[in-house]
């Protein structure tokens, strides 16, 4: 953990001609060696760094094997559907850099839902090449997903005349009674 009183210091060793001491501290050693060659920019590049250190700080302790993610707050104007607003946020967390890494079972939930959300617009039937394309898995994940939701009971497997595995999905296909 970087603490604040020692980037400081290091920082103000710049006024004896040692600038970009507290570069190499905060983990960035390539700027440190250019701030000690052109004595921090002529002075610029440390004060600039003196008025932003906290963020400095806070970004290298961000850095450090095992430190836990910062808090984001992410304001999601005009969404109403609550799936819309979660993968805003995830969205949002990997452009700030984020972990966006969900837990296991929300990963497999995540897959679930795009998958069936695949297999409802097609009728309910759909092959692990379909289900990979359009909920972005990869071959492999969707077939693994699709043969795990056939084991727990979730669909039927079929075999297509071209030799494509189906996988359908009982109630997600056509709702009108098949005898009138």
């Amino acid at each position: 953990m970087k603490k604040d009183g020692i980037a400081y210091l290091l920082a103000a060793c710049a006024v004896f001609g040692f600038a970009g001491l507290h570069r190499f501290y905060l983990g960035r050693p390539i700027s440190g060696v250019l701030y000690l060659v052109t004595w921090g920019w002529l002075g610029l590049g440390t004060l600039h760094d003196l008025i932003r250190m906290r963020s400095l700080i806070s970004r290298a302790n961000a850095e450090l094997p095992g430190a836990r993610p910062q808090a984001v707050h992410l304001h999601i104007h005009g969404a109403a559907d609550p799936q819309a607003v979660r993968l805003a946020a995830l969205e949002g967390m990997a452009l700030l850099g984020s972990p966006a890494t969900p837990a296991p079972e929300q990963a497999q939930a995540q897959r679930e839902g795009a998958i069936l959300r695949c297999a409802q617009a097609h009728g309910g039937t759909v092959t692990a090449a379909l289900a990979a394309l359009e909920a972005s898995l990869s071959l492999d994940q969707s077939q693994k997903e699709l043969r795990r939701l056939h084991q727990a009971g979730f669909c039927t497997v079929d075999v297509s005349q071209d030799g494509a595995e189906t996988f359908t999905f009982p109630g997600l296909g056509s709702t009108k009674p098949l005898v009138s």
